[in-house]
């Protein structure tokens, strides 16, 4: 794939997996199994550096590369019986996921090809150099279960409980050049880092038909965004990470008829 510039370039092979099983041993108990997995590699080349109106002076090109693989399983348990003569509903479940991504940026050809191999031996001093391990683990458990208060009310509350580890290790250089471009200093500089957590959040919802057309229903949920791997990660010795470093919690509401 190429962009709206000459030299730029895009490269993916995304193949992901899925397999997913049901069984019902009975009409009132359902289990499912899903199983997931991926294998990809995605590749960027070009020159970023000035604007798309300004000329392209034709040096070397920025190649980012990365490779992603993970893999996981969720499994679900659906159990339907009556409680006081009232229909209820209960769901039981385990998600576990774990990934091996990596990252590489450094300095592509200077030409005007396709051409996806990094060229350190041509270009050593090229000042953004990085390369990351990113190993992910992420293991939940959670439930909900549907009450009904009578024929046409009904709420449902649910929790997820939450475990992640997430680990960013690499190395980027840095390097200073004197006012001819000479380089001056160049070394290698290692960062790594973990973030480990667990929490628990709920949520509920209520449900009420009206007629066989009008239901009106509301729900609130808490809600999270976990740290990303760009967030653990350091290409510039100006930069730290936060020791403070967390997900983003929120919560949501809706209501509609």
């Amino acid at each position: 794939m190429q962009s709206n510039r000459p030299r730029n370039w895009f490269k993916v092979n995304w193949l992901l997996y899925n397999y997913k099983l049901n069984y019902r041993p009975s009409k009132n108990l359902t289990h499912s199994l899903n199983l997931f997995a991926l294998d990809a590699e995605r590749s960027a080349l070009g020159y970023r550096s000035n604007r798309v109106g300004q000329a392209d002076p034709m040096f070397e090109r920025d190649l980012i590369h990365g490779d992603f693989n993970n893999f996981g399983f969720e499994y679900k348990i659906l159990s339907k019986k009556k409680m006081f003569k009232l229909r209820n509903a209960g769901l039981l479940g385990i998600k576990f996921y774990e990934s091996n991504n990596k990252n590489e940026q450094g300095p592509g050809s200077d030409g005007i090809d396709a051409n996806f191999n990094f060229q350190y031996e041509d270009f050593p001093n090229y000042t953004n150099q990085s390369s990351y391990n990113y190993p992910n683990m992420n293991f939940s458990f959670f439930g909900e279960n549907v009450f009904y208060i009578d024929e046409k009310t009904s709420i449902t509350p649910g929790f997820r409980f939450e475990y992640i580890d997430t680990r960013s290790n690499g190395s980027y250089s840095k390097m200073l050049f004197d006012g001819a471009n000479n380089l001056i200093f160049d070394t290698l500089i290692y960062n790594q880092d973990r973030n480990t957590r667990n929490f628990t959040i709920f949520g509920l919802g209520i449900s009420h038909k009206k007629s066989k057309k009008i239901e009106l229903y509301g729900n609130i949920s808490q809600n999270y965004r976990s740290v990303t791997f760009a967030d653990m990660s350091i290409v510039n010795p100006a930069f730290i990470i936060s020791p403070d470093l967390e997900d983003e919690k929120g919560a949501t509401h809706q209501t509609l008829e």
